[in-house]
């Protein structure tokens, strides 16, 4: 299950729920807006249908560190991966591989900003917030091939 967030105009959220951890509200489908029908049909082709790039407008608020990590992370192409130390030489920073790795963890809007590409520098898979067997699926779902 994904939980979905948007403004009026904007996806906000994102995150993998678990519906034993607490019941939400489903709203009825003729009730959602116009931006959570095309995030909605755009997961689902990417899930289905192998859709490659995103065009939903996102609305992120968090700090400015955090959004360049997150405006590097929409960059990597679908199918590859990069290192967190990879991220932190882009930023003109390469001792800030560990900060780059909090925000990846703290992602407000999983799938769409792909903290799952990210790997460890040595080719360990890393750590993934919502479950390293999620970024395993979500990897071989884009054809990586990975050996973890």
């Amino acid at each position: 299950f994904l939980s979905i967030a948007t403004s009026s105009n904007a996806v906000y959220k994102i995150n993998f729920y678990n519906p034993n951890n607490n019941p939400v509200k489903l709203t009825p489908e003729i009730k959602y807006s116009a931006i959570m029908r095309k995030t909605i049909a755009e997961l689902h082709e990417y899930f289905y249908e192998k859709r490659k790039k995103f065009s939903i407008r996102l609305k992120i608020t968090t700090s400015p560190f955090s959004k360049k990590v997150l405006s590097k992370l929409i960059e990597v192409p679908f199918g590859d991966t990069v290192s967190y130390k990879d991220i932190a030489i882009k930023l003109k920073n390469q001792n800030a591989a560990r900060a780059v790795g909090m925000v990846n963890k703290y992602n407000p809007i999983s799938i769409i900003i792909p903290c799952h590409r990210v790997i460890s520098f040595n080719g360990g898979l890393g750590g993934y917030n919502a479950g390293l067997w999620r970024k395993k699926y979500l990897l071989k779902h884009e054809g990586v091939n990975i050996d973890f």
